[in-house]
């Protein structure tokens, strides 16, 4: 008798109750699983297994044999179809984010344009401008980006274990991608604005005060 570790039993992810493996000489079973654990590619043992049972006893029945992703990724099909859709769904809802990013930046910064134009007529320099204009809009930007990172993250690890594949913790082209589309909306929406501004006629902002 011993302690067994934790495992999935029944669905995927399905932990919340306890299992008892029981001798086959005490509770027969018609119908037995033979796990193996391999040290190189699984599926170049299955051959090899099936030879190996009917080496034992020609009469055994083998009605399913291969890796432990493919023998158990049927019952996975509803995670994965939801995995795809919260993929397309994901993909517009970065569409939509990046759109109101740009919108909401670019609005902020238009705004700021008299306030721009007394800079540039009490003589400020044009490029310090920008540079202030980019640093106040890029900030609050990063802080978005460095939460959401941590929050995908922190997701990525507890959805780990209900898939049959282990996900890797961190999915590079994800990290980053995201916020370099992030960063870059960000940048064309304070940066064109910003420029307008700069250029404008300094005696325009001064008579619209």
């Amino acid at each position: 008798m011993g302690v067994a570790a934790d495992t999935d039993a029944g669905l995927v992810g399905q932990r919340d109750h306890g299992v008892v493996y029981l001798p086959f000489a005490q509770h027969y079973e018609d119908r037995l699983v033979l796990a193996v654990r391999a040290s190189g590619d699984p599926g170049n043992l299955v051959g090899a297994l099936r030879q190996a049972l009917r080496s034992v006893d020609p009469g055994v029945a083998v009605t399913q044999a291969g890796t432990g992703i493919a023998v158990a990724g049927p019952s996975n099909v509803f995670l994965q179809v939801t995995a795809g859709l919260a993929g397309v769904l994901g993909s517009f809802a970065l569409v939509l984010a990046l759109a109101g990013l740009y919108g909401v930046l670019s609005h902020v910064v238009a705004r700021r344009t008299w306030e721009i134009g007394v800079r540039v007529a009490l003589g400020a320099d044009r490029t310090k401008i920008m540079g202030m204009v980019l640093r106040d809009g890029l900030v609050p930007v990063g802080c978005g980006i460095g939460a959401g990172l941590m929050a995908g993250i922190m997701a990525r690890m507890l959805l780990r274990p209900f898939f049959v594949q282990l996900l890797p913790a961190l999915e590079p082209g994800v990290l980053t991608v995201v916020p370099v589309l992030m960063l870059l909306a960000g940048i064309v929406a304070c940066y064109l604005p910003a420029r307008r501004a700069a250029r404008a006629d300094p005696n325009i902002a001064l008579r619209e005060l």
